[in-house]
């Protein structure tokens, strides 16, 4: 006899989705090679099309003993193996998508294409239908072995994590690369903040600045903001009162980068084309000048742990960029590196250290 089609997972409320539009034709051919999840030993299996049942539903085969079974939409696939990674998005194809209620990246499985950029999806985790937009939204094919990629090879990720160096991206890979600071393209200081966006804000009671995150764009130009101190309270900031905290990368963001090495089991990556950096790799002419000798910089980009410097070698050449950590600012402790510097300011640096094989500059101010 035949198994029942498997029942969806209870809904989870705090990712309800609301009922999109169902798919247009049929998702499946007879006989086509797919995966379906079998309930009892909660997994998915090779199986093949045997009828379109109508709705969505499908009577499938399975590879393993023949035994057929009916399986409902959100319960069935194309087969990972054979999905192609760099094709458009297809009804049937498991994909990761970002949800809107929630900036969270579900797994779920497509089925079918809404004609504006977006398509209507089944959530794995609840079984209930939504909507993905393919710009949010990646494949699920097998992961990439680091063997199998090449140095200048352009990939799609989404930003996995954030540190002071730089920030972890997954490409569909064994592991997650990362693109350190040098390898990040520059934030357009002259754009307006965003909702999500990290920023040091002056609290104007106190005339001090504080961290916060942008929480709304509002129509008179000014944002609200929630401060990290206490989270609850929203307060609103002109632009002139706020500056970037932090990268310009920031968590669930899908971002174009290139392999930019591969050593050791470890994969970097870079937002430049081709794998490069933003500064000259060449570092070499800094290479034995005096501890004490004086150079000019210009202050290109500010982080909460330091600036990054741009310097001409003294014996001439193309610049190069270097840090200057908060430790190296000044003496004494810094708090807020912004308050320190300001792009395009003139400074005055000596060379800390000379990092030659990985094409890095250490600065000093002191």
């Amino acid at each position: 006899a035949e198994a029942p089609a498997p029942a969806p997972a209870p809904k989870p409320a705090a990712k309800k989705k609301k009922k999109a539009a169902g798919s247009a034709g049929a998702i499946f051919e007879a006989d086509e090679a797919v995966e379906g999840y079998y309930d009892d030993d909660s997994d998915w299996f090779p199986a093949k099309v045997v009828k379109d049942l109508g709705g969505g539903k499908f009577k499938i085969a399975w590879d393993e003993d023949g035994e057929e079974y009916d399986l409902e939409p959100g319960y069935i696939r194309k087969k990972i193996s054979e999905v192609d990674k760099d094709g458009p998005f297809l009804p049937g194809e498991a994909v990761v998508a970002l949800c809107d209620d929630d900036d969270q990246w579900y797994n779920g499985i497509l089925q079918s294409d809404n004609g504006d950029g977006t398509f209507a999806l089944i959530w794995d985790e609840d079984g209930e239908e939504g909507t993905g937009k393919a710009d949010s939204m990646r494949k699920v094919v097998p992961k990439l072995e680091l063997e199998e990629m090449t140095v200048g090879q352009k990939m799609k990720g989404t930003v996995t994590g954030v540190r002071d160096f730089g920030a972890f991206v997954d490409v569909g890979a064994v592991r997650d690369g990362l693109v350190h600071v040098s390898k990040m393209l520059p934030r357009d200081e002259s754009a307006g903040f965003k909702k999500g966006d990290r920023v040091s804000a002056l609290y104007k009671e106190e005339e001090e600045w504080y961290t916060a995150t942008v929480d709304a764009v509002n129509k008179d130009g000014s944002y609200t903001i929630i401060w990290d101190e206490d989270g609850d309270e929203p307060y609103k900031s002109k632009k002139e009162e706020m500056k970037w905290d932090g990268f310009a990368l920031k968590v669930n963001d899908v971002v174009d980068v290139w392999v930019a090495r591969i050593d050791d089991g470890k994969l970097a990556l870079s937002q430049y084309e081709g794998g490069g950096g933003g500064r000259s790799k060449d570092v070499s002419a800094f290479e034995g000048m005096h501890p004490d000798e004086w150079i000019d910089g210009k202050i290109v980009s500010i982080m909460n742990f330091g600036f990054f410097v741009e310097v001409v070698p003294p014996s001439g050449g193309p610049p190069s960029q270097g840090l200057v950590h908060v430790s190296r600012m000044r003496d004494g402790f810094v708090e807020d590196a912004f308050s320190e510097g300001e792009v395009g300011q003139s400074v005055k640096v000596r060379v800390d250290n000379v990092d030659v094989a990985n094409g890095r500059l250490s600065l000093a101010m002191v």
